[in-house]
């Protein structure tokens, strides 16, 4: 057997995965002033915990916070929308890509909503937005 085949054989199952994304690049993203809102549910029924990578730049200056909500669901149709600790704020930085990344150990929750991303500046949209994911 060829030894590539056996080691992937071996490894999946270990439960390894690759990520998915619910923003998935593109050009002028989000326009400056503004928020894009997104009906999108990521299911965490059968994990524990979850990765979160978020990746930008801007079409010029552009140093203000953008931000970005998801908000905990039970059902995946009630959404509740009062966690600030799944917010978060990722500074610009001009027209280089930036890039952040966090884990948020989520037990007992079964969704997470992608509500918004805003973009503050007053007029340097946001391109290349990817927001991507992978379960633990």
């Amino acid at each position: 057997m060829n030894k590539l085949l056996s080691f992937v054989l071996l490894i999946l199952p270990l439960g390894l995965s690759a990520q998915t994304y619910l923003l998935s690049g593109g050009t002028n993203n989000v326009a400056g002033p503004a928020t894009n809102t997104y009906a999108t549910m990521i299911s965490m029924e059968k994990a524990e915990s979850i990765a979160i990578g978020i990746q930008f730049s801007s079409l010029g200056t552009n140093d203000s916070a953008i931000k970005f909500k998801l908000f905990p669901s039970v059902d995946g149709t009630i959404i509740g929308n009062y966690t600030s600790n799944l917010n978060f704020t990722v500074p610009a930085n001009g027209t280089n890509v930036v890039s952040y990344v966090t884990n948020i150990v989520l037990s007992g929750t079964r969704y997470l909503h992608l509500d918004s991303v805003i973009n503050p500046n007053g007029s340097k949209a946001l391109t290349n937005v990817y927001f991507f994911y992978n379960l633990k």
